[in-house]
């Protein structure tokens, strides 16, 4: 059953030096994961069955911390961490999408400045 739900947490950055595929390849391998073929690749396995990384424009984030929510926003630690809450109506949209729609917030907002 569809309903609405909220979320807060933080968005860590991973620095990579390898394809994000290649990276998630390595990850899942390392921690025993196996991917569903039914997708065609690991990113889109990732977003829409793990949800243990957030990939946004070609950059690799890890999500800590999730807890309940009510509104959607994100903002940026020093420490270039991005800390996000999100509401939206699972029937609608997964949270990974409402995690990407706060952070393209955020980054129009900083472009701006």
């Amino acid at each position: 059953m569809s309903e609405m739900e909220n979320w807060t947490g933080t968005l860590v950055p991973i620095n990579i030096d390898v394809s994000i595929e290649l990276w998630l390849k390595n990850h899942y391998e390392h921690e025993g994961i196996e991917a569903l073929s039914l997708y065609e690749s690991l990113a889109e396995f990732e977003m829409s069955e793990r949800g243990e990384f957030i990939i946004h424009d070609d950059k690799l984030y890890r999500c800590v911390g999730f807890s309940n929510a009510n509104s959607n926003i994100a903002s940026r630690n020093t420490n270039g961490s991005i800390d996000f809450a999100v509401e939206f109506y699972n029937g609608g949209c997964c949270r990974d999408e409402a995690i990407i729609d706060a952070v393209d917030k955020l980054f129009k907002k900083e472009a701006k400045c």
